[in-house]
């Protein structure tokens, strides 16, 4: 068995707004650039897992704005 390491949703539109969550996901943004940074230098698999969602996903019927749109 191999290691990995999983980077779970880091992406762009999670950080956007000047949320407490935004805040504290951009202060770590530098930590996991190191990390695998490290993991390739050891080979050791790095695997993005994100959401995507679609412009008119049933989500943002609610107050919830459109955000990590597909492509």
């Amino acid at each position: 068995m191999r290691a990995a390491v999983i980077v779970v949703d880091m992406v762009k539109d999670n950080f956007i707004y000047d949320t407490p969550v935004a805040r504290e996901g951009r202060a770590i943004i530098p930590r996991i650039n190191r990390l695998t940074k490290e993991c390739r230098k050891r080979d050791i698999k790095v695997i993005f897992a994100c959401d995507s969602f679609l412009p008119q996903d049933f989500l943002f019927r609610s107050k919830m704005k459109p955000h990590s749109l597909r492509g």
